[in-house]
């Protein structure tokens, strides 16, 4: 298992094969949203917000519960960040959804019909991907 790393919109992203796993998130702007968070699926968002078992107050489901924060205040970060990578090497399928890393910071074809992430081609033009070593 190789994880791709890509920095993005502040965000560090870790992708496995086709799947976004989690993010990291540590910037001086609405810093309520640093942290780790967890890609999931409405289907097992609850299960995870179980596993995790950090203070409602913490968590936040965001599109229709495709997240899990584990905020960089929390007591539990680091804690709950190994279990979630170990989750991921398990294989455990609450975590990650599928998501194109290659998608992520390609430029957009001249001339091709537009799509609903427009608005991001110029961001994601101009990241790179990051290979751990």
């Amino acid at each position: 298992m190789r994880p791709t790393v890509k920095q993005m919109f502040g965000f560090t992203y870790v992708f496995v094969g086709d799947r976004l796993m989690l993010l990291f998130r540590n910037r001086t702007n609405q810093s309520e949203f640093n942290g780790v968070w967890l890609a999931t699926t409405e289907e097992h968002f609850e299960s995870l917000q179980k596993e995790f078992l950090v203070s409602p107050a913490w968590l936040v489901g965001f599109a229709k519960k495709q997240w899990l924060l584990i905020p960089i205040n929390a007591g539990e970060l680091e804690e709950y960040s190994l279990k979630a990578c170990e989750l991921i090497l398990k294989g455990d399928i609450r975590l990650g959804r599928l998501s194109n890393p290659k998608s992520f910071g390609r430029k957009k074809k001249k001339g091709s019909a537009p799509t609903s992430d427009d608005s991001f081609s110029l961001f994601r033009s101009r990241n790179k991907t990051k290979e751990p070593e």
